[in-house]
């Protein structure tokens, strides 16, 4: 068509030598035939980009926003991001593998229905190191084998008090979204039974049930406040409970980060205005950031204004400290798929609170526990303060040596001068 409507003459015949018989036989090719046929091409490829889908702005399926709990908290976001402050990727590591997020599939039951709103949820301790019993490796085990992504505050940090835990505290609250879920337990002594879905609709249920927004596990001892006029407010002042498990416990709490984050600076200033006989209460260096919270707990108008609950039933947290009154350690049933049933309750906490002297406890229902881990689970890596670790590495360091007495060294007596003669 091109040579009998442009060139007016017939087409070369041997088309093996197209090329040549085109610059041979018809030198008089007209310019504005190969003008006019690039503008046609051009017109007939800006007509079919039209028509056609682009791949780019197809609509990605929904994402789940547990977001990135690799991540450490974006600070203009509020949510998971690489960006965060202090958030240092460790040498030699792929980030581009361990950084990334990894959803968790709900179950059927809870998941989202289209078009609902994301959940942010973040899970976090605050460590300095290893311990020497080895408890803090086989807590991470256990948030890795649970499918909790667990973020680890204070990694590397020398160890000085409580104040340090709590101003590291109400940094992140303050990075986070107001609405976003925090989920803290100790480092030393928590085993965790079940996963962030499960978390998330237990917590949900609890606060239907008590509308309160910050839920701390409960334990049978007030401590530190009964060392105070005999215990009498602890008895007397403390509101009751349903089950011997009265008092609260901050080894252990999960609410929106806004609340939390009022609470936490309530507790901090009244940490730094202390006086020195609270102090001596705490029996330490430093003073118990559970006295004041017990504290909140027993004022109505304070309870209110911070939304405050414990979770006297187990719903989510089980203690296993034992009093003279009282004593949980009994109630607690293997139910042989990794959780346990409280046989008082009835209920199966997400989360065991082995403190004070529930540790006797720990090696059972560790033991109990590991035999359902992943035989990888030690290759789940999770955030230590800015780098990201994997649980094997954690568990290959070295226990710290406990401190050794100061040898006491008895001083030599001086010398008797010698008198000189003469």
């Amino acid at each position: 068509i091109f040579f009998r409507v442009f060139v007016h003459a017939p087409p070369p015949t041997r088309m093996q030598d197209h090329a040549v018989e085109v610059r041979v036989r018809y030198p008089r090719l007209n310019a504005l035939a190969i003008t006019i046929i690039v503008l046609l091409s051009a017109c007939l490829m800006w007509v079919t980009e039209d028509l056609l889908p682009n791949p780019a702005q197809a609509p990605s399926a929904p994402q789940r926003e547990v977001t990135d709990r690799r991540q450490p908290p974006n600070t203009e976001t509020g949510t998971g991001g690489e960006t965060g402050p202090g958030t240092g990727d460790a040498p030699g590591t792929d980030t581009g593998a361990t950084a990334r997020p990894v959803p968790v599939q709900p179950s059927a039951s809870q998941s989202p229905a289209p078009g609902a709103p994301y959940r942010c949820v973040y899970f976090y301790t605050y460590a300095t190191g290893p311990d020497r019993h080895g408890r803090f490796c086989q807590s991470l085990r256990s948030a890795a084998s649970a499918g909790i992504e667990l973020r680890v505050h204070g990694w590397g940090k020398k160890w000085i008090n409580t104040e340090q835990k709590f101003g590291d505290a109400i940094t992140l609250l303050k990075m986070m979204k107001p609405d976003c879920t925090m989920v803290f337990a100790d480092a030393y002594d928590i085993l965790y039974l079940s996963s962030p879905e499960r978390f998330l609709a237990l917590y949900d249920r609890m606060a239907a049930q008590t509308s309160a927004q910050l839920v701390f596990n409960a334990e049978c001892e007030c401590y530190p406040n009964e060392r105070i006029d005999g215990g009498k407010a602890c008895r007397e002042v403390y509101p009751t409970a349903a089950t011997p498990l009265r008092y609260l416990n901050t080894g252990a709490w999960i609410g929106p980060a806004a609340t939390a984050l009022r609470f936490h600076r309530h507790i901090m200033a009244l940490i730094e205005g202390s006086a020195t006989r609270w102090k001596k209460v705490s029996q330490s260096h430093s003073v118990d950031e559970q006295l004041f919270a017990n504290f909140a707990y027993m004022d109505p108008e304070l309870r209110a204004n911070f939304s405050l609950a414990i979770d006297s039933h187990t719903t989510l947290f089980a203690t296993m400290h034992t009093t003279s009154q009282c004593d949980p350690k009994p109630w607690y049933k293997a139910m042989g798929n990794g959780t346990y049933l409280n046989q008082f309750t009835g209920q199966q906490p997400a989360l065991i609170h082995f403190n004070g002297n529930g540790k006797e406890k720990w090696d059972e229902v560790e033991g109990e526990l590991s035999t359902r881990y992943p035989h990888n689970v030690d290759n789940t890596t999770f955030w230590f303060n800015g780098q990201f670790l994997q649980v094997g590495a954690i568990c290959s360091l070295p226990p710290p040596q406990p401190a050794s007495p100061a040898s006491k060294t008895i001083p030599k007596p001086p010398k008797a001068k010698r008198k000189r003669r003469g």
